[in-house]
């Protein structure tokens, strides 16, 4: 099992615009908590080592602080959109964020099978198809959630 979602340099970038966008929004800087929480969670992992019982539960933390980063960002867009009275950005953030939320829960629930099953019970095909949904889930999150940044982005640029 490798390192948690994000590397330790994804999350230094995601601080600095956080931190940036939370002069504007609250939302942000409940995003910048979670990250903040995220680097520890990350260094305390690499720093235990994959061997060590707890690097799981780290990891599996990590992926919460994620979700939870995300989340908060994503509000953070739809209340830029409703103070800018763009409607159709703000309904595009709330559509985006359930989306989002749904797609992280199953991704985690096909993380969790595939990591906390045991493998002598469970086909490895089995859990070889669980972390490559869970894979492809949180590609299209990603890829949906860099969609939205990328039009809010635009709509401050008006």
């Amino acid at each position: 099992m490798g390192l948690p979602a994000q590397a330790p340099a994804v999350y230094i970038l995601n601080f600095i615009g956080t931190a940036q966008a939370g002069k504007d929004e609250s939302s942000f800087k409940s995003a910048l908590l979670w990250i903040l929480i995220g680097i520890a969670l990350t260094a305390a992992a690499l720093i235990l080592g994959e061997d060590h019982y707890l690097y799981r539960y780290l990891s599996n933390g990590t992926r919460m602080t994620d979700i939870l980063m995300t989340i908060y960002i994503i509000q953070g867009v739809i209340c830029l959109a409703n103070k800018l009275g763009n409607e159709e950005q703000a309904q595009r953030g709330k559509r985006v964020q359930n989306m989002i939320v749904f797609i992280y829960a199953l991704g985690f629930v096909f993380q969790i099978v595939n990591d906390f099953l045991n493998v002598e019970k469970i086909s490895p095909a089995v859990l070889a198809a669980c972390g490559f949904a869970a894979l492809i889930l949180f590609i299209v999150a990603y890829i949906t959630f860099i969609r939205l940044l990328s039009k809010a982005k635009k709509m401050l640029q008006k």
